[in-house]
């Protein structure tokens, strides 16, 4: 019985959280944060919100290696393995809201066809702004966990 009340708690909660007139509705009242891009989310994952939460978990379990192994082309001027990498995962960010990294990616991916000398500051452009972003992503996709938890 606790933890049923719990989960009711939690529930309870995220409800009032979602309640923002900054956030756009989506499926059983969730709504995407307008930090994201809340207009594509919608169109993308309106009617299937466990699709949107297995792309958010895929882009969070896969992104950290693959800037770590895009980070180490750079270092090493790899400059083929860095457009590879780039061209794989620059579209990763506009499926979980974010297409201003993923533009800044393309920029990458441009720099390393190019053996652009601006590569590493490029890539640390990117770092600096992902950094801010990464936290609207994780809090995202607990609240579209949390939110699915409560309405099964």
């Amino acid at each position: 019985m606790i933890e049923y009340l719990r989960e009711w708690d939690k529930c309870a909660h995220s409800t009032l959280r979602m309640k923002s007139t900054q956030e756009v509705e989506v499926n059983h009242g969730y709504k995407f944060s307008d930090k994201l891009n809340a207009e594509f989310l919608q169109e993308s994952y309106g009617n299937n919100l466990e699709f949107g939460k297995k792309m958010f978990s895929i882009f969070l379990e896969s992104i950290d290696g693959d800037l770590e192994d895009l980070q180490l082309a750079i270092h090493a001027k790899d400059y083929v393995h860095v457009k590879g990498v780039a061209h794989k995962i620059k579209n990763n960010f506009t499926w979980v809201g974010l297409p201003q990294l993923s533009s800044v990616m393309y920029k990458l991916e441009m720099a390393a066809g190019n053996k652009s000398q601006t590569l590493k500051d490029d890539f640390n452009e990117f770092l600096s702004l992902f950094k801010q972003e990464r936290v609207t992503v994780d809090t995202e996709y607990t609240r579209l966990s949390d939110h699915l938890s409560c309405n099964q």
